[in-house]
């Protein structure tokens, strides 16, 4: 009993000593790029391309070369999709009776989207001295969204007892390259993503004795970092591209339209996911250690 009394108390301290927990307190700021990936119908686009960042802070601990830390986030992104040219069409008759086709067709569009959300992130990993690496998930809740379309707008009429359309006749409805700025709020979903991130650290002691003693308070990280959404990040939506007036109207075809942006209309409905990639730097303030194994300074030690 007295030799597993002893036993017990040193494997306490050899615990104590040797897998001492380290804590920290970590403050960051991180810049990339930022996408949002998705497939449009029947457009020629590819993903948005932007760019991203936010700063955080939380809490960290280290045992041994265990990381763990967790943490609270704000980011925000703007990513815009460049899209090919939309035509857009309805069935009209002009004021002589004539049948035709009136088209509208949009060039040089860009759909533009800013977010601004708060992140939890949690993530474990390694520290190996010079070199570390994080990974975990971070839970991403949109607080504000909103997108900005711009588009060049143009019309035609095609007549279907004559061979070419009508174009560049304002007089008669058909009117060459009007501009449309519109901006309007939307809602992001929540997500989840995952998250890796890879870098060295400055400013960092790697040994416990010698040359090295005493051993700096802060520590500086730099590292390259990718975060990927695994939900769908919005709500499919059911508008078309733009909308429309519903009769010809030679004096007003150039109004009442609404563009709408591209992730709430019926060419996206394949999911959208979240890409970040980009580059981070974290500062470590170390808290102080705790009170070291008060049981061991018992000489003889206690006995049970």
């Amino acid at each position: 009993m007295k030799r597993s009394g002893v036993l017990l108390v040193g494997l306490c301290c050899i615990l104590l000593v040797f897998g001492q927990p380290k804590s920290y307190i970590s403050v960051w700021g991180e810049a990339g790029e930022s996408s949002l990936l998705t497939t449009l119908t029947n457009i020629d686009t590819k993903s948005s391309f932007g760019v991203g960042g936010g700063i955080g802070g939380g809490y960290e601990m280290h045992l041994s070369n265990f990381v763990w830390t967790a943490g609270l986030h704000i980011g925000i992104m703007h990513t815009s999709f460049k899209l090919g040219n939309i035509n857009d069409s309805f069935d009209a008759v002009d004021d002589e009776g004539d049948a035709l086709l009136y088209t509208y067709t949009q060039n040089n569009r860009r759909d533009n989207y800013t977010g601004l959300s708060l992140q939890v992130p949690v993530m474990v990993g390694a520290d190996f001295g010079r070199i570390y690496f994080l990974a975990g998930v971070k839970v991403d809740v949109s607080m504000l969204g909103r997108s900005r379309v711009k588009t060049r707008l143009s019309s035609s009429g095609d007549y279907y007892d004559l061979i070419d359309p009508f174009t560049g006749m304002p007089e008669h409805g058909y009117f060459d390259d009007v501009t449309f700025d519109q901006k309007a709020d939307f809602k992001f979903r929540p997500d989840v993503m995952a998250s890796a991130e890879l870098g060295v650290n400055f400013g960092l002691v790697t040994k416990e004795m010698g040359f090295d003693v005493p051993k700096k308070k802060q520590i500086f990280r730099l590292a390259l970092f990718a975060d990927y959404g695994l939900l769908d990040k919005h709500n499919p939506g059911r508008l078309e591209s733009i909308t429309l007036p519903t009769k010809l109207d030679a004096s007003k075809m150039s109004e009442g339209i609404t563009v709408n942006n591209i992730l709430s209309t019926t060419q996206s409905t394949k999911e959208v996911h979240n890409l970040l990639v980009g580059v981070k730097f974290t500062v470590l303030f170390k808290l102080p250690d705790h009170e070291k194994c008060v049981i061991c300074e018992y000489d003889p030690p206690l006995v049970w």
